[in-house]
């Protein structure tokens, strides 16, 4: 374990998330198993929506949430909303999530609030 979060900070140091979404974006649009997987990085863990899971890597989740209306499929947006919802509203996520940047985050995805399927933002 220990292992990974050296590799982990290594990648935030030298890539980072912004240049990590930019890649994955230029691919076009993500498949589920895309996004489970970027989930995975988010919990350090296979990602189970029904489980109760820690955020281990805030600013993944951020990434995803500022992917959401780049997401023109309307269940991509729908279901990686309600995954992200679920798995940040946890107090202890929550608590990480809003020190890290979250609330921002979503005031941010708001602005594009055109491009996202009203059912997402509900979530």
């Amino acid at each position: 374990m220990k292992a990974i979060k050296n590799l982990l900070e290594r990648f935030h140091l030298r890539v980072g998330y912004v240049k990590f979404v930019e890649a994955l974006k230029s691919l076009g649009q993500p498949s589920i198993d895309l996004l489970k997987a970027v989930l995975n990085l988010v919990v350090e863990t296979e990602f189970d929506g029904t489980k109760h899971l820690v955020v281990h890597n805030t600013q993944a989740a951020i990434m995803l949430l500022h992917w959401l209306p780049d997401i023109q499929s309307h269940d991509l947006q729908m279901w990686l909303s309600e995954c992200l919802g679920t798995l940040c509203a946890k107090s202890y996520n929550k608590m990480n999530c809003c020190r890290d940047g979250m609330i921002g985050a979503i005031l941010q995805v708001l602005e594009r609030l055109k491009q996202i399927n009203t059912k997402a933002v509900g979530r």
